[in-house]
């Protein structure tokens, strides 16, 4: 049995602009990556890591991620988002709004009155058990800095995640959305490392979904 992850990372952001954005330069290390796992009906599955990187542009996000849950080539069970958030400390996200993005885009755009056009849900939840996965980080891999968060900073970040997950629960078989707030390069973690907690982040989801 094969199962497929995607995950996305963004594009740089800010001002001035840096020359990359530490999720996209976590998630590129994972294209392709095949693992087997054991499920919790303890079979054995392969899960297949895919990745994307997206833009930092609220009009292109509301395109692009629907296009991930609609894919009739490839339907991916998990969807795994990552974005740059504060230094030294991992964030794994719960909950997402439809209202308050007032931060402007890396084309200086903002959704009409900060509001997602689209979707009539106020504001949502993951239903992967992020207490769970941030003990098993902690206690069994061995990672720190990491925590669980209901504040998602309402940019581009909540705006995927909120997305994604109206899409998800549109579904008839849904499959578990999750956003993850990686911190910069060497703040604590170095890329490889980053890359390596994702990795941990997707086989858990994967083991207990």
């Amino acid at each position: 049995m094969t199962e497929f992850v995607i995950f996305t990372g963004f594009e740089p952001f800010g001002i001035p602009r840096p020359p990359t954005n530490p999720s996209w330069e976590a998630v590129k290390q994972l294209a392709g990556k095949k693992i087997e796992v054991k499920g919790q009906d303890n079979s054995i599955k392969e899960i297949i890591f895919d990745t994307e990187e997206i833009p930092v542009e609220y009009g292109p996000i509301l395109n692009k991620v629907p296009e991930f849950h609609q894919n009739t080539d490839k339907t991916y069970k998990y969807y795994i988002h990552v974005g740059r958030g504060h230094d030294h400390q991992i964030s794994i996200e719960t909950l997402a709004h439809k209202k308050g993005y007032y931060l402007r885009d890396n084309v200086n755009q903002l959704p009409d009155g900060g509001i997602c056009p689209a979707y009539d849900i106020e504001e949502i939840k993951t239903e992967v058990d992020v207490k769970c996965l941030v003990e098993h980080l902690c206690n069994q891999k061995g990672w720190k800095e990491i925590c669980q968060s209901d504040d998602a900073g309402r940019y581009l970040c909540e705006y995927t995640f909120y997305i994604s997950l109206c899409e998800n629960f549109k579904k008839s078989n849904p499959g578990k959305v999750l956003f993850v707030h990686v911190p910069s390069e060497n703040r604590p973690y170095s890329i490889d490392q980053l890359s390596q907690i994702l990795e941990d982040i997707g086989v858990w989801v994967a083991e207990n979904y």
